[in-house]
This record gives structure tokens, sequence and C-alpha cells, in this order.
């Protein structure tokens, strides 16, 4: 059976691929995405996915505050230099609000 993906929410779609070798050939009944996946869903009873990495959404100014918002599973990250050291921010959700002050911040959202 064939499977494909999507890592941009269907605006792109991967070369398929072969996921399960089936007698009958690729019988695709669906496809379904959402904020972190992508799905297909291959023939009843069989489902197979591929995780979407995250991507920022949004990043905006309000007041003395910068709101970062991302899709996807990740981790985000904050360094002081593009090149870090980055550091793992402790339970950050999306959307983020961090205050602006005068230190320098780069951030990230690396996958899960």
């Amino acid at each position: 059976m064939g499977y494909i993906f999507s890592p941009d929410y269907g605006a792109t779609w991967s070369d398929p691929e072969i996921a399960i070798n089936a007698p009958a050939g690729s019988l695709p009944y669906g496809i379904v995405a959402d904020d972190n996946w992508a799905h297909i869903m291959a023939e009843p009873g069989v489902y197979v996915r591929r995780r979407v990495p995250p991507v920022f959404t949004s990043i905006r100014r309000e007041g003395q505050t910068v709101i970062l918002e991302w899709r996807g599973q990740g981790i985000l990250q904050s360094a002081g230099d593009v090149s870090g050291p980055w550091q793992k921010l402790s339970s950050p959700s999306s959307p983020y609000p961090d205050t602006i002050d005068s230190v320098t911040r780069f951030y990230r959202v690396m996958a899960q």
C-alpha cells in the first residue's frame, strides 16, 4: 500500500512510498490533516502517519512582549547568539509570551 505525507499541512506532498505490501495494491480511503500530522488511511484497519515538523506561524510584538506561535509538536529553545548554546525553555506552549528587554535573544522550535 502506498503512503505519502505533507510537511506543510497539505500544500505539498512527498513522493509515494511503499508502507505495506498488499496483494490488491494501494487502496487509499482518506486523508486528514490537523495541527500536528498529515494522516493517510490506506486500508480499513490499517493506519499510517508521519510527524509534521514544527514551524513558527506568528512572531509579533504587543507592547513590551513578544509572542511566539508555532504549529506541530516541538521543544522551544532560546539562545543569546544564533549559533547557540541553545537552552530548552521550561514547559512552553504556543502561544508563548516573553518580555522584551535589552538582551538579544534567538528562538527555535525543535522536533520532539
